[in-house]
C-alpha cells in the first residue's frame, strides 16, 4: 500500500520545526523533512523534531539536505580529496537520520551542463550509495531539471552501470520542467524507484496541488501498481501553490482515492 503524505518543503520559508508542526496539525502521518540550515542537522534540534513526530504518530521517511545545491562542487570535480571529505560528512548525516527513523536520503547530483565524466559520476554515486547502505540508509537519485538526472538516458545509464544497487526518487514536477512525461521517467526508474514527490499540473502550471490540474493520476497509479510500488507518495509543492494549509489535506484525500 502506498503511504501518502507531504514534505515540509511545502511551507518554505517557514522554519523547519514549524513546518513539521503544520503537517502534524493536518494529521499527516508520513512526511519528508527538508533541512534548511546547518544547525538543523544537530542532535539537539533533531531530538526536538523527534518529540513532535512521536507525539503525533508521524514518520519522517526521508531527508532532503539543504546543501543539494553544492553537490556539483563537492562531489563532481577533479579534486579527489574534496569528494572523499564530503563522503565522510554525508556519513554524519546518515547517522543523524537514525534519530528520526528516516530511511531515504534524497540526492540531486551534478548540474546538467557539467563536463564531469559520466562513468565517474556513476562511480562516485555508487560509493555514496554504499556508504549509505553501510549506515542503514538508502541514497536515492532524484530527477531534477537543473541536474544531469533530468535525462531519461542518464537514469537508464545509472541502472546499467550500477545494477540493482541504485535507487531513485521520481519528482513529477521536475519531469514536467525537463520537458518529459513523468510516465517516461517512471518507466526508466522502474522498480528501483523507492520514493515519490507528487503534484498536479496543467497547460499553464507545472506545479499544483493534486486534484487542481489535469494530470492523469488514475493511469499513473495504475502504473505504480504494475510496478508493485509500496513506498511513500509525498505532496511537494511550493508555498505559493496554496492559500490555506487545509488545502493540503484536501489534496491528500483526493490522492487516497487511488490507494
Amino acid at each position: 500500500m502506498i503511504n501518502f503524505g507531504a514534505s515540509t518543503a511545502c511551507f518554505y520559508p517557514e522554519v523547519t520545526e514549524n513546518a513539521v508542526k503544520q503537517l502534524a496539525n493536518l494529521n499527516v502521518k508520513t512526511i519528508e523533512i527538508f533541512y534548511n540550515s546547518p544547525s538543523e542537522y544537530r542532535t539537539g534540534f533533531l531530538t526536538e523534531i523527534k518529540k513532535i513526530l512521536d507525539s503525533h504518530g508521524m514518520h519522517a521517511v526521508s531527508m532532503h539536505p539543504y546543501n543539494s545545491i553544492s553537490e556539483p562542487f563537492m562531489f563532481f570535480t577533479n579534486y579527489e580529496r574534496r569528494f572523499t571529505d564530503t563522503l565522510e560528512e554525508y556519513k554524519i548525516y546518515f547517522d543523524q537520520m537514525h534519530l528520526l527513523g528516516s530511511e531515504i536520503f534524497v540526492f540531486h547530483g551534478d548540474r546538467h551542463d557539467s563536463k564531469f565524466p559520466t562513468e565517474q559520476y556513476y562511480e562516485r554515486f555508487g560509493k555514496l550509495s554504499e556508504a549509505g547502505k553501510q549506515h542503514g540508509i538508502i541514497v536515492a537519485q532524484e530527477n531534477v531539471q537543473r541536474c544531469r538526472s533530468r535525462e531519461v538516458s542518464f537514469i537508464e545509464g545509472m541502472k546499467k552501470y550500477l545494477g540493482d544497487t541504485v535507487h531513485f526518487v521520481l519528482d513529477v514536477k521536475q519531469a514536467i520542467r525537463s520537458g518529459l512525461s513523468p510516465f517516461d521517467m517512471l518507466s526508466a526508474m522502474g522498480k528501483q524507484m523507492v520514493h515519490l514527490h507528487i503534484n498536479d499540473n496543467d497547460e499553464a502550471h507545472d506545479c499544483l496541488l493534486p486534484g487542481e490540474g489535469t494530470f492523469d493520476f488514475e493511469s499513473f497509479f495504475d502504473r505504480l501498481n504494475q510496478l508493485q510500488y509500496h513506498g511513500a507518495a509525498l505532496i511537494e509543492v511550493y508555498r505559493q501553490n496554496f492559500n490555506l494549509p487545509e488545502e493540503i489535506s484536501c489534496s491528500l484525500n483526493f490522492l487516497k482515492k487511488f490507494q
